[in-house]
């Protein structure tokens, strides 16, 4: 009756849905019991009950759409609408409320979307608001002094300066590219604190997250608009996430304008700046890491990171990978997602052995050359992998003698290939290669392959032009060679 619609990594279910037949019934119950009082603009109800607590508005295309005369709204507690900002209903006759949630569209003609009112709204403690124009947040926030949640999914005119001193306020979160008011380290009651834009704040604004030291999750943004600030700003992060011992989500992430796109934002604008190493005291409590290789990029893989056993999920990036950096990672017992983006191509293949990995389940990795190898016994319970790189790295770095049939668990296999797609004798080569390299595993996975002419890194030094001519000549005969034996990588039974 219930299934799950979105998990994650650990398999944790994120969000649920139920079959249609089961909603409808769920619904009816709700309003037979009072629980909820759904008005559908687009359905006929009969009636509504005497005293309404939770209310839901679900006005779709309709513009003319208003609550019916009679309705009584004096107790309604929770409060969900769904329309054109035409049929928005007064929201300050709904004083006690404790729950606003706001999905507004608006047509041209109307540019913002003034909240100023909502202020009136005393006992509000939960605050959503999505729309597709401006909102103007109430100058006077501190008198929600029990608003403990604050989800704005649209533009922000200005954040409003008071907002430092609503001490009950948990969870705060922004659109990307907002500068939040001097003094945010007063808001220590934060849990979880979203988007914070490493540009639009200054260099004070970014040195006072280390005062938020209950923090549990924080989402860092960066555009790739140049910045006096970034610098300055990227080298604090350091010293900053010392300081929050509670931490355990921390993701960096790009900010794209109007406009830009991932395609133009390449690994060249990494932020050249070594601030993370620098992490003297990294909170032992983080399950998850997510920097950006579009916003960060490391030197090499930091030593700090063996210190978070409880480490679940880590994306990660660096200029080179070493097999002393696999040693690092296999400090981490908690780990089932990995994702690495390495610019250099390793000089020799990086060994995974026995140890460690052992509750790894998803692994990817993107670099100029596939340049790993599975021995007998390497991640037990693996079940994806995700490849990026180049085509003519096959010459050096063989599929075939990966070791792929060690991983007995793997049950889908993806990789993109980069290089000139018009090519038919190229593809033809790699995935025949790719399709060897599983020839001797013992369940062989879902191998999807794809094509594309973007160059994944590529080769230092070496022009685009140069690289391209070079996967050119894998439609060759003689071309492909492989590399090292079968006792140095475990892999059983004749080679191809």
């Amino acid at each position: 009756m219930i299934q799950p619609a979105e998990t994650n990594y650990n398999h944790e279910v994120l969000s649920c849905i139920v079959n249609h037949m089961v909603l409808d019934l769920i619904a009816r119950k709700s309003m037979e019991e009072n629980f909820i009082t759904v008005v559908d603009y687009s359905e006929t109800v009969m009636g509504f009950p005497d005293k309404v607590r939770r209310l839901s508005l679900r006005f779709g295309g309709a513009k003319g759409a208003q609550i019916p005369g009679s309705f009584r709204t004096s107790q309604v507690r929770s409060l969900l609408f769904s329309g054109f900002f035409k049929c928005i209903p007064s929201i300050v006759k709904y004083r006690f409320l404790r729950v606003l949630i706001l999905y507004v569209w608006a047509d041209q003609e109307k540019t913002n979307f003034d909240l100023t009112r909502i202020c009136d709204l005393f006992l509000l403690r939960y605050l959503k608001i999505a729309c597709n124009i401006i909102v103007k947040l109430p100058e006077q926030m501190q008198r929600l002094r029990f608003l403990e949640t604050l989800e704005v999914y649209a533009r922000v005119k200005t954040v409003p300066l008071d907002i430092v001193r609503l001490q009950s306020l948990s969870h705060l979160l922004l659109p990307r590219a907002t500068a939040l008011p001097q003094g945010i380290g007063q808001m220590i009651s934060l849990r979880t604190l979203g988007y914070f834009d490493l540009i639009s704040n200054t260099e004070n604004t970014v040195l006072s997250l280390g005062q938020m030291t209950n923090l549990n999750g924080l989402h860092l943004t960066c555009s790739i608009a140049p910045s006096g600030h970034l610098v300055p700003n990227m080298k604090f992060l350091g010293s900053i996430i010392s300081r929050l011992s509670n931490l355990m989500y921390l993701t960096l992430a790009p900010y794209f304008s109007h406009g830009s796109s991932l395609e133009i934002c390449t690994s060249s604008t990494s932020i050249p700046c070594d601030g993370l190493n620098g992490v003297a005291s990294p909170p032992v409590l983080l399950k998850r890491l997510e920097l950006s290789p579009h916003v960060y990029m490391f030197s090499v893989l930091p030593t700090w990171i063996a210190e978070l056993g409880k480490l679940c999920i880590l994306k990660i990036a660096a200029r080179e990978l070493r097999q002393n950096d696999i040693n690092v990672l296999k400090e981490l017992k908690a780990l089932t997602s990995l994702s690495l983006y390495i610019r250099a191509a390793p000089e020799e293949r990086i060994v995974f052995d026995k140890h460690g990995f052992q509750v790894l389940k998803h692994l990817k990795f993107i670099c100029s050359a596939f340049s790993l190898a599975f021995k007998e016994g390497t991640m037990p319970n693996i079940r994806c992998i995700k490849l990026r790189f180049n085509a003519n790295s096959i010459e050096q770095y063989s599929p075939v003698d990966a070791g792929f049939e060690n991983l007995t668990g793997l049950a889908v296999f993806s990789a993109k290939i980069g290089g000139p797609t018009d090519d038919e004798s190229c593809r033809n080569t790699v995935r025949f290669v790719l399709e060897e390299a599983f020839s001797e595993h013992p369940s062989p996975p879902i191998i999807n392959i794809q094509f594309t002419d973007r160059i994944f890194y590529g080769d230092n030094g070496m022009s685009t032009a140069v690289q391209m001519e070079q996967y050119r000549t894998l439609g060759k005969p003689g071309v492909v060679r492989m590399e090292g034996s079968h006792a140095q990588y475990g892999i059983r039974g004749d080679s191809r």
